[in-house]
C-alpha cells in the first residue's frame, strides 16, 4: 500500500506548509513501497500458523538432534529394573592407587582414634 506525503525543505514554519500544500506549490508524492522482503518472507507471512508450526518444529528437533550428541550413555550401566547407575571406570594402576589411599586413610583414622 502506498502512501501519500507532502515534502519542501525550503519551508521553515508550519503556516507556511499548510499554505503551500492548499495553493499546490508543494505537490503530493506518494511512497514507494521499498520492501525487499522477497517472495519467501511474503510466503511465511501468507501461510502464518503453519509456518510458525513448522519452524518450531525444526528447532525442536535442532534441539533435540543435538542433546542426543551431547549425552554420552556410554558413562552409565542400568541395573535390573532398567535405572541408571553411575559407572567409574578404572585402569589397573588407578584401582591399586585407590586401594593404597583407602588403606593410608584406613591408618590414619585409627591413629586419630587412638589420640
Amino acid at each position: 500500500q502506498n502512501r501519500t506525503y507532502y515534502q519542501n525543505e525550503t519551508i521553515t514554519n508550519v503556516h507556511d506548509f499548510i499554505e503551500g500544500i492548499s495553493n499546490g506549490t508543494i505537490l503530493e508524492q506518494e511512497q514507494a513501497d521499498n520492501s525487499n522482503n522477497g517472495g519467501i518472507m511474503d510466503a511465511f507471512l501468507d501461510s502464518m500458523p503453519y509456518s510458525a508450526i513448522m519452524v518450531l518444529a525444526l528447532a525442536g528437533l535442532l534441539v533435540w538432534i543435538t542433546m542426543s550428541i551431547l549425552n554420552d550413555d556410554d558413562d552409565y550401566e542400568y541395573d535390573n529394573d532398567g535405572g541408571k547407575k553411575n559407572r567409574l571406570v578404572l585402569t589397573e594402576e588407578q584401582l591399586k592407587q585407590l586401594k593404597e589411599s583407602r588403606k593410608e586413610n584406613k591408618a590414619k583414622n585409627k591413629s586419630l582414634k587412638e589420640e
